[in-house]
């Protein structure tokens, strides 16, 4: 049995017996989008700034389950217990920490994405003659 294929450069000589190994040549080029300057810093921007927030987050929950536990503490003087200070003690430093962690991963997302997004801008320098009737002159237009 043969079959004519005429997808290739050639129609006549796609003409081929079906038991035989080659494919005929489709002509179909596949090509994948160019990757865009910076895009992999702000992808990681965006992916520490998510951990910033987080972070924050966590520092809030801390916070109010120290204040939750200080509330309780103040509540009955008599029924003092070491153990809730201590927990209390340790909610209130691991809210701390995680602020300060929170609040750096913040600031190192947004540095990371404008580092980004100024690869893919790049910088630019364009200076245009201006002449009219009664001056003379230069327009800088500086972009960064």
């Amino acid at each position: 049995m043969t079959t004519t294929v005429g997808t290739g450069p050639n129609p006549a000589a796609a003409s081929q017996d079906m038991g035989a190994s080659q494919q005929p040549q489709s002509g179909v080029r596949t090509s994948l989008p160019q990757p865009m300057p910076g895009r992999g810093l702000r992808i990681a921007g965006l992916v520490t700034l998510s951990v910033g927030v987080a972070g924050v987050g966590a520092g809030l929950g801390f916070a109010l389950a120290a204040n939750r536990l200080a509330d309780e503490l103040e509540a009955s003087p008599t029924s003092y217990r070491r153990s809730s200070e201590s927990t209390r003690a340790s909610y209130a430093t691991a809210s701390t920490i995680s602020y300060a962690a929170g609040a750096a991963c913040i600031g190192g997302g947004v540095l990371l994405y404008y580092l980004g997004w100024r690869q893919g801008h790049g910088s630019s320098t364009t200076v245009e003659p201006m002449v009219s009737a009664q001056t003379a002159g230069a327009l800088v237009q500086v972009a960064f």
